[in-house]
């Protein structure tokens, strides 16, 4: 095989691994931020009732932490192609980092409250966080 012909099959497979890298990636964070959305709406009626169970407050709001701490490593540098995500979130970076971050502590602070069993500090820790996911999705994701 030529050396000509052999550097292009290097460089179209390395391409190819790399779309497969992000596929993964993308799946992975549009799986968590749908598990993020259910289990915030979960909470929301949770906190609605006569009698919440805190206990599955604290579980869930512990899930819903982790997921957050996750999609942190998740927006790798190319990996906006063929996923829903604007490439403002790469050019604006530490903005959305700041977001995320916003997020996880609305997310902690429910947890923190659900273990005080405190409705109104609950009800603000997850309206923070939901009303962070409201702005990113206004300016970090499209909706096609």
């Amino acid at each position: 095989m030529n050396k000509s012909l052999l550097i292009i099959a290097l460089v179209l497979g390395s391409s190819e691994l790399n779309a497969q890298e992000f596929n993964q990636e993308i799946e992975t964070r549009q799986k968590l931020f749908t598990e993020i959305e259910e289990k915030s709406d979960w909470v929301e009626d949770e906190l609605e009732e006569d009698a919440p169970n805190w206990q599955d407050i604290e579980n869930v709001s512990e899930t819903l932490i982790k997921n957050t701490q996750q999609l942190e490593t998740l927006f790798v540098t190319g990996s906006h192609e063929n996923s829903r995500a604007k490439v403002s979130i790469w050019e604006n970076h530490q903005e959305f980092k700041a977001a995320l971050n916003d997020m996880l502590i609305g997310f902690e602070s429910l947890h923190y409250a659900s273990k005080l069993q405190k409705l109104t500090a609950a009800e603000s820790g997850l309206e923070q966080a939901q009303d962070t996911c409201n702005g990113c999705h206004r300016r970090y994701r499209s909706l096609w």
